[in-house]
């Protein structure tokens, strides 16, 4: 009942409240070889919804129309955490209100970042709320915030932190195994993994922000995705870094590749591009995976930013 009560009062305020009458005109976008793909993604991260914050309704908005609006149809939609600036519960009726009404795939995944859980040393009080938000509004059954799913045979991980570590992630002995665990699967059958967990692990990116990795478990998780026996993409946010000419926030060692997702919110700190609104849409072939820069709030691709990567060997990535 309460559930029930808490979807009908987010989409009220986004019906009469917030109704994004500004938004812009879809242009559907379409994968690159609609016949041959196997998994289609949208992400992004750092969204930062705030209570008075009306440009972050619209562009929330149109971003989820944008999505499901797709002539190639989307998958997943993942969202990489600090999705809310204070984990409010007003933010997270806007939030999940706008979900509800716009964004309409089969598959949200949402991870939280350390603005939903790390806030004012109390933890337990604001996962309750990100974990219950979940469940009303897409019926997560898991008792924990990181978990999998599995969409056309490619699992897709969603990590999660477990304490108040601030800027930074703590990831428990539990947690460490079930992703080890979860990789091996991918392994076993043939397929590559996607994790997603808002902190990126140190060292990966020429960045502005020392500190904000995954902290102490950086190296035990690096070692993991190394050692999985299978090609793993791991998306991060976090950074509010934008994107580079030169390739910084897409690296890659051996079977794993890093991507760092820009943040969506509002303008990112610092790079070459720096725009709100901007993700990656993620295409998956039987051969390579694209990655292609979209900005979902203007339903445009930003031009000379697709990169592939094959899944056959490992290889560098190309950008055209």
């Amino acid at each position: 009942m309460i559930g029930m009560l808490r979807r009908l009062i987010a989409v009220f305020m986004t019906l009469f409240v917030f109704f994004p009458w500004e938004a812009t005109a879809i242009s559907p976008m379409q994968a690159g070889q609609p016949d041959e793909i196997r998994l289609n993604v949208s992400i992004f991260s750092d969204g930062h919804m705030e209570g008075n914050n009306r440009t972050r309704f619209v562009n929330h908005a149109n971003a989820f129309r944008d999505i499901s609006g797709a002539e190639t149809p989307v998958d997943a939609a993942v969202l990489v955490g600090d999705n809310t600036m204070n984990g409010q519960e007003v933010e997270y009726l806007i939030l999940y209100g706008l979900m509800h009404r716009y964004l309409t795939v089969d598959n949200v995944l949402i991870a939280p970042g350390n603005h939903e859980l790390c806030k004012e040393n109390e933890y337990e009080k604001y996962f309750r709320r990100f974990m219950q938000y979940n469940r009303d509004f897409y019926g997560y059954p898991n008792e924990t915030a990181y978990f999998s799913r599995d969409i056309h045979g490619y699992k897709l991980i969603i990590m999660a932190t477990e304490a108040d570590s601030k800027v930074q992630a703590y990831h428990s002995p539990e947690q460490l195994a079930w992703l080890k665990s979860e990789l091996a699967e991918a392994a076993a059958a043939g397929k590559p993994a996607f994790v997603f967990n808002h902190n990126p692990i140190d060292g990966k990116f020429q960045h502005k922000w020392p500190g904000a990795d995954v902290g102490p478990q950086g190296a035990e998780l690096d070692s993991i995705l190394h050692s999985c026996g299978t090609q793993v993409f791991y998306f991060s946010g976090h950074l509010h870094m934008g994107i580079y000419e030169n390739g910084n926030g897409l690296t890659q060692e051996d079977n794993v590749v890093y991507v760092n997702v820009p943040g969506f919110g509002e303008e990112c700190l610092y790079g070459d591009l720096i725009d709100a609104g901007m993700g990656w849409q993620m295409e998956v072939y039987d051969d390579r995976v694209v990655l292609r820069l979209r900005n979902f709030a203007e339903s445009r691709w930003v031009d000379g930013y697709t990169y592939t990567l094959s899944l056959i060997h490992i290889s560098e990535p190309t950008r055209h």
